[in-house]
């Protein structure tokens, strides 16, 4: 961190960084005196009934795993990211672990998580698209009568996408086990009037 210069001023400009996502779970981390998985399944896993969503995997979960793919449909192994790095995308989930994380950032869940899930959503900041803002961890594409929440991730031989439209109430969790760009067929899927 102390040799990596800054392309511009803090607050300056947008710049999407997994070295920051990365920098925030070890921030995170230390502050709370465990690592970030344990963190994460502490605050995050457990209020939530997460229990597929690990870094580590045991076998069970490890037999679960689809193998991942690059551009050219030829499997490839995934990365293990480093401790420091595992904000950035360490995480492993299911299907069905997002649609409990996505009920309850919508608030159709009760759970304790929802005063963070609401937070999350206030402050937000221009990106580099003209019609997306960014919030804590998410994005906001305002268009076509709605405000779509949503974030996507992407590591070698895998995406995925997870959002929600608030104004028809719609969520959609897409995995790949490929390299691919699941954000216009996720908000497509929330609100038609997004082209694919």
């Amino acid at each position: 961190l102390a040799q990596t210069p800054l392309n511009a001023a803090p607050g300056a400009h947008y710049l999407y960084s997994n070295f920051g996502y990365g920098l925030l779970g070890l921030a995170l981390a230390r502050r709370a005196g465990m690592d970030f998985e344990a963190l994460v399944i502490l605050r995050v896993c457990q209020p939530l009934g997460m229990e597929s969503t690990r870094i580590h995997l045991d076998a069970a979960l490890q037999r679960r795993v689809a193998p991942g793919h690059d551009g050219k449909s030829a499997k490839v192994t995934s990365w293990n990211l480093p401790p420091a790095f595992a904000g950035a995308g360490a995480f492993r989930s299911t299907a069905n672990d997002l649609m409990k994380f996505l009920g309850a950032a919508m608030g159709l869940t009760q759970t304790p998580l929802a005063p963070a899930f609401a937070e999350m959503l206030k402050l937000r900041r221009p990106s580099d698209k003209p019609d997306t803002q960014v919030g804590a961890g998410w994005f906001i594409t305002s268009g076509h009568g709605d405000q779509v929440i949503w974030k996507d991730g992407g590591v070698l031989g895998y995406a995925s996408f997870l959002g929600y439209s608030t104004a028809n109430r719609k969520g959609a969790v897409i995995l790949a086990n490929a390299i691919a760009d699941l954000v216009p067929l996720g908000k497509h899927l929330l609100n038609a009037d997004f082209e694919p």
